[in-house]
């Protein structure tokens, strides 16, 4: 079940507009929509009665309501997640300043389409589902690649991934410029450091970093795993922050380009699993200056590739080398 308190702050027009999806969402999901009265203490007054999945606030009030999180155990790393939501444009300044939770969870509820809601809410919801590629289909095919430390060039292996035919395909063309700056966002985030300090990733589960992509339900997906000791879970969470002096460049760029980040970080193994969404509205080509969800949290390791067993990976290199081999027929 999700508790779900209503943004009363919303204007009139969007009140009514969000109220629909509200009631679209409802027929899919179980929601129970608390009092917009209740202050922090009601919550989790009304928590301490009753057990829910996910509990969805209005952003400024997930920002200042710190003991929320506390509630259900600020370390902790399954169970209930909380979460703001913002129904209306919202700009990096607005946010203010990082608050120290152990975690981030804020989705976009005004530019995403009521079945993409859907989406991060069955994500959130299903535990089953939260990590990765877990959430796809069995059918879904998914391309698998590798950055390597001995990978001299990013262009070379950016233009692998960006030569599969779903970059080639309507409405992914158009974006093939948005592809390209973000996986080179994503290059000069990891590989840097892989090659500056190789003898910190000796051992590692990961030879440098995973690439995953799949095209699914006229969205494209993204994933990278990778070990960086340098990379914690702090940092992260202000690396990307919309309104911080710490912001990564890096992930500036890949914010800017993808328009929902997902990122869990398994602090056993010191692993960062980066799954960023491509929506076929395209929100952040056409909205750039918003700020788009994004949800940060720590996973326990048991959890990580659990549940994608049932996924066919197929390796970049040997499905380009076969579509090469046919062209050349």
């Amino acid at each position: 079940m999700i508790a779900f308190i209503f943004d009363d702050r919303l204007p009139h027009d969007r009140k009514i507009q969000f109220q629909r999806m509200i009631s679209l969402i409802k027929g899919k999901f179980d929601i129970e929509v608390l009092p917009s009265s209740f202050d922090e203490n009601d919550l989790i007054e009304h928590l301490k009665q009753n057990d829910y999945s996910l509990v969805l606030l209005p952003w400024y009030k997930y920002l200042s309501w710190k003991k929320i999180d506390g509630h259900f155990g600020a370390l902790r790393m399954e169970r209930t997640s909380v979460a703001g939501y913002f129904a209306d444009p919202i700009l990096a300044f607005e946010f203010g300043q990082m608050p120290s939770f152990y975690r981030n969870l804020l989705l976009d509820f005004h530019r995403f389409e009521s079945h993409d809601i859907d989406f991060m809410l069955q994500m959130l919801t299903h535990p089953d589902e939260r990590n990765g590629f877990s959430i796809l289909g069995m059918n879904t095919p998914v391309f698998h690649a590798q950055w390597m430390q001995k990978d001299a060039r990013s262009t070379h292996c950016i233009d692998e991934i960006l030569s599969l035919p779903v970059f080639s395909q309507t409405p992914w063309e158009a974006r093939l410029s948005h592809f390209r700056f973000f996986l080179t966002g994503l290059w000069t985030l990891v590989m840097p450091e892989i090659k500056l300090h190789p003898q910190q990733f000796s051992g590692s589960q990961v030879a440098g970093v995973e690439i995953e992509i799949a095209e699914f339900q006229k969205r494209v997906a993204i994933k990278a795993l990778f070990k960086n000791p340098n990379f914690t879970l702090k940092h992260t969470m202000e690396w990307m922050w919309p309104n911080t002096e710490n912001a990564h460049p890096s992930f500036t760029e890949m914010q800017a380009h993808c328009d929902f980040m997902k990122l869990h970080h398994y602090p056993e193994t010191q692993q960062i699993e980066l799954t960023c969404f491509f929506l076929k509205d395209h929100p952040s080509r056409h909205f750039p200056n918003e700020v788009r969800g994004f949800w940060i949290e720590p996973r326990q390791v048991q959890t990580l590739k659990k549940h994608e067993t049932h996924l066919k990976r197929v390796s970049v290199k040997s499905f380009l080398a076969h579509q090469n081999k046919k062209k050349a027929a």
